[in-house]
């Protein structure tokens, strides 16, 4: 088998994510976030790249459904002018080095806004004991994808004790709980992993799970170096179904039960694609079932590799670009 060491060092990281959630929520029970970082915050803007960015899209949607504050996301090297000091600004980098996620820390510090920072150390972690900024240790892996638990939890654990997002003990235990990867999580992985396998994968999901869907493109992207297209309902029936699918499309239903089954069904009868497969997230809270796709979207990412013979711990391409573009923020880059 081409690239079994790599494929079974990722393999190996994925499987104990649930281990890797309990050591990051235990880490971040220790972690100096005082309470007055939640004093007069009228909002929370989360700044991360890739899977960064998704946890931020998970906590928005947690404080959506569960209350707190109002959650941005920004995938950005700049902040919203509305930032200010009733703001959280969480700087959240698996390498704690992200140039994008620097800048949104540095122009934070500018605007005199609250600043919290998640990340594996580098660059931010020294920005943060510089400028007094609290910090939580992220639980590294062998890569940031591969680590996502490790940064996840110990954001939503420091929002929640701030109580910016509410979620209780017993629903972050059923998300733990819901890393477990059982016989149902294993089959829906191959089962992806075999529809996407020479076609292009539409990965559907409804609203409150925008950043599963995202995050199941990103693994096939980085893992399996395979195109997917992202859709979300019920936003797509506004324009995307307008479209015909090229040869080879096929729809993966990210099904997490009540009305987003309707709507799911709706779109497969209506909209002709060259196969439907259906990944079964009814069960559980929100928070499970974001976990449980989240740890399908993974496996069904390397075992597509493995039958690609591709490696998934190599990203060339994000590394060239990486290089390339950094030289952009010496000459301004996020400023108008």
């Amino acid at each position: 088998m081409l690239f079994e060491d790599e494929l079974q060092t990722l393999l190996d990281a994925y499987l104990s994510w649930e281990r890797m959630a309990r050591q990051a929520l235990d880490q971040a029970k220790e972690a100096p976030v005082p309470e007055e970082l939640a004093k007069g915050v009228t909002r929370v803007v989360v700044c991360g790249m890739g899977g960064s960015g998704i946890v931020g899209e998970y906590l928005a949607a947690l404080s959506s459904l569960h209350g707190g504050a109002p959650i941005v996301t920004v995938r950005d090297a700049r902040l919203p002018m509305w930032v200010g000091p009733d703001t959280l600004v969480v700087a959240v980098s698996y390498s704690g080095n992200t140039l994008e996620t620097v800048k949104c820390f540095e122009e934070a510090v500018e605007r005199k806004a609250k600043i919290l920072v998640v990340a594996g150390g580098g660059r931010l972690e020294s920005l943060a004991a510089k400028q007094g900024a609290a910090f939580v240790r992220a639980v590294r892996g062998p890569a940031a994808r591969a680590s996502f638990p490790g940064l996840f939890y110990p954001a939503l654990a420091a929002l929640s004790r701030l109580g910016l997002v509410k979620v209780s003990d017993s629903l972050l235990e059923e998300g733990v709980a819901a890393l477990r990867p059982g016989r149902r999580v294993r089959e829906a992985a191959g089962m992806v992993a075999e529809a996407a396998r020479d076609r292009l994968p539409v990965i559907v999901g409804c609203s409150l799970y925008q950043g599963l869907v995202h995050r199941f493109c990103y693994e096939l992207a980085e893992n399996a170096k395979h195109f997917a297209s992202p859709w979300i309902l019920p936003e797509a029936f506004h324009n995307l179904v307008e479209t015909r699918a090229p040869e080879g499309a096929v729809l993966v239903l990210l099904d997490t039960g009540g009305e987003c089954s309707k709507l799911l069904r709706f779109l497969a009868d209506r909209y002709r694609c060259d196969g439907v497969v259906r990944v079964r997230l009814e069960q559980g809270s929100a928070l499970a079932k974001m976990m449980t796709g989240t740890l399908v979207a993974g496996l069904a990412s390397l075992e597509l590799a493995r039958m690609k013979g591709v490696n998934p711990l190599s990203t060339p391409g994000i590394k060239a670009f990486r290089a390339s573009y950094s030289e952009l923020f010496t000459t301004g880059m996020g400023k108008t």
